[in-house]
């Protein structure tokens, strides 16, 4: 069952048993999510929506993670995409989501971990706070992102701001969007806009970077917060390295505006 806040002018809903994936932000009449049907009734990968991305974001090197020298099978976008999650509580603007780890999570991913969402509303914004905590006895590298699909018509007509820069992109950056995606470190506000809607996502707090990404530059476009950087447990490079019993707070935030 769809978990669903509102506030005056926007309408957000959420399933919580299908990855906690936002399935509708709806603002002006029009659901600004990317929703595959199909998909969302499969028991395969959630590919639309918003999947949460934990303890890494990407594939990561020859799929597998490497924790204290030991190699686990590893696939795309971490082990949380799928799970279903609790509701812990909820009234018309603000609800609480949680999930942790499984004896299938620890194949790839050998920590004990919990996962506190809170979403809320408030006009046209919604805002994304999450709470990590390591529940292991050792220290848990990891990261966190996020992957909103965002519905578009044509990649090519957006304009765009960058940390309060407006800029169009090249042919190249075009490509790398639209083939394995685009990095834009250390950013904090990307802005976009249609003729219709203006869009504004914020990286608030322990989020330090951005990444795009379109495999169907007529139908959507993503934009994902992320913490770290692709393969970064691998690499060493994790942004999150969490001690026992540690907590870590994060947040992000969408704003839709209808033009007048």
């Amino acid at each position: 069952m769809n978990v669903t806040l509102k506030s005056e002018v926007l309408t957000v809903s959420l399933n919580p048993e299908r990855g906690n994936v936002i399935t509708e932000l709806i603002l002006g009449g029009v659901n600004h999510i990317y929703l595959d049907q199909e998909n969302l009734k499969s028991g395969q990968r959630p590919r639309c929506g918003c999947p949460v991305l934990f303890p890494y974001v990407g594939m990561p090197e020859n799929g597998e993670l490497v924790i204290h020298d030991k190699r686990y099978p590893a696939g795309i976008h971490g082990v949380v995409h799928s799970l279903p999650w609790q509701v812990r509580a909820q009234d018309e603007k603000t609800a609480v989501f949680e999930c942790s780890d499984t004896p299938e999570t620890k194949q790839t991913f050998p920590f004990s971990f919990r996962l506190q969402s809170r979403l809320s509303v408030d006009a046209g914004s919604l805002v994304y706070h999450t709470q990590i905590t390591n529940q292991s006895k050792e220290v848990m590298p990891c990261d966190l992102g996020f992957h909103p699909f965002f519905r578009i018509s044509d990649l090519r007509a957006l304009t765009f701001e960058v940390d309060g820069e407006t800029c169009s992109f090249t042919e190249e950056q075009f490509q790398r969007i639209t083939g394995s995606g685009a990095l834009l470190r250390n950013c904090s506000v990307f802005c976009w806009q249609d003729e219709q809607f203006s869009y504004r996502l914020e990286n608030l707090i322990g989020f330090r970077n951005l990444f795009l990404w379109s495999g169907k530059p007529d139908t959507f476009l993503v934009v994902e917060p992320w913490t770290g950087e692709q393969n970064a447990i691998n690499r060493n490079i994790q942004m999150l390295n969490l001690p026992s019993g540690e907590s870590v707070e994060t947040e992000w935030k969408i704003t839709v505006t209808q033009k007048l």
